[in-house]
């Protein structure tokens, strides 16, 4: 992902003339950061500010509860539109929140995942609905956005009014990604669709979220995923290692929601509502920590699946279960 973002902002800076600054959400070394005023490329023409990395002077826009940083935000560069399992959908002014606002607006922002029409593929997810907002509030002239086929090719792009321009893109994004279904299964086979969505459990959970709207109530879902950096995010693996059960995580969204952690309690609610195998390179005590079903194959997670729902139980294939999102008609 950041070397697919770092091209896009290379190509951009090709394109317009002057200075664009673009915060880029991935942590970079302190030592790729000049100064501590960001990175320039290709010349003195482009300003690249890794988020999170530096402290950068920030100002308040509206009710945002710490503000943005500081950055002339003309032109924003989001990489691709793509069904998000809480947003609906990433890209537009989702570059500006969470991508350039202080981590207790974020927060903020993502406890709203905790709404009822928080879903992948949902324009009016509340989630959406406020980043627009702050998106407005904070200011934005153009927007360059992607949408990425299975093999990080570009097959569109959109660019103009952030809002009229984004809405483009979700509809090239629903004829690739929504995928019509006609029956529920009783179990669901996904996998992320490899690296770098499988590289560990905190990127592997999106492929999760997709997979439990092709599933019936109370069926199962055999995620396999390598996961070869183990549960992959600090707070993640923070509240799986200091919970007791899957109701202490669930109810920490409401009473302590931090980013990270969140997922712990976004899997702890889908595992309580079906079985959920892992078919990964992870020790089955980490498997078990997470509240997950270890299989030490796909073979004997389906062998297992079938012995509990039949020899006629109904079976999903998601090959690519991060991106696509199966709807049922």
């Amino acid at each position: 992902d950041r070397i697919r973002i770092l091209q896009q902002v290379i190509l951009l800076e090709r394109i317009l003339d002057g200075l664009v600054v673009v915060a880029l959400q991935f942590q970079a070394p302190r030592a790729a950061v000049p100064g501590g005023g960001g990175v320039r490329l290709h010349g003195e023409g482009l300003l690249v500010v890794a988020h999170g990395s530096i402290e950068v002077p920030r100002i308040r826009v509206g009710a945002a509860p710490a503000g943005v940083e500081r950055c002339a935000v003309g032109v924003q560069v989001d990489g691709a539109v793509e069904l998000h399992y809480f947003a609906g959908y990433s890209g537009g002014y989702k570059s500006l929140l969470p991508g350039i606002c202080a981590r207790e607006t974020i927060e903020a922002n993502h406890k709203l995942m905790l709404e009822p029409n928080a879903a992948a593929g949902r324009l009016d997810s509340p989630v959406r609905e406020d980043l627009e907002e702050a998106g407005r509030l904070i200011g934005c002239d153009f927007l360059v956005n992607v949408v990425l086929n299975s093999k990080k090719q570009i097959v569109k792009a959109v660019a103009g009014d952030p809002i009229a321009a984004h809405r483009e893109g979700v509809k090239v994004v629903d004829s690739m990604y929504i995928i019509p279904i006609t029956e529920l299964a009783d179990v669901v086979l996904v996998s992320a669709g490899g690296t770098p969505k499988d590289i560990n459990l905190f990127q592997a959970q999106k492929a999760l979220d997709n997979a439990k709207y092709a599933m019936k109530e109370g069926g199962a879902i055999v995620l396999a995923a390598e996961c070869p950096e183990g549960l992959g995010e600090k707070v993640f693996e923070r509240w799986i290692n200091e919970a007791h059960n899957k109701q202490e995580l669930i109810d920490r969204l409401d009473y302590a929601f931090e980013i990270g952690g969140h997922k712990a309690g976004i899997l702890a609610k889908l595992t309580q509502k079906a079985d959920v195998y892992l078919v990964s390179e992870l020790q089955e005590e980490i498997v078990e920590r997470a509240f997950l079903l270890c299989a030490r194959d796909l073979d004997d997670a389906l062998h297992t699946t079938t012995e509990k729902y039949g020899p006629d139980a109904r079976i999903t294939v998601m090959p690519f279960g991060a991106l696509t999102l199966p709807r049922l008609q």
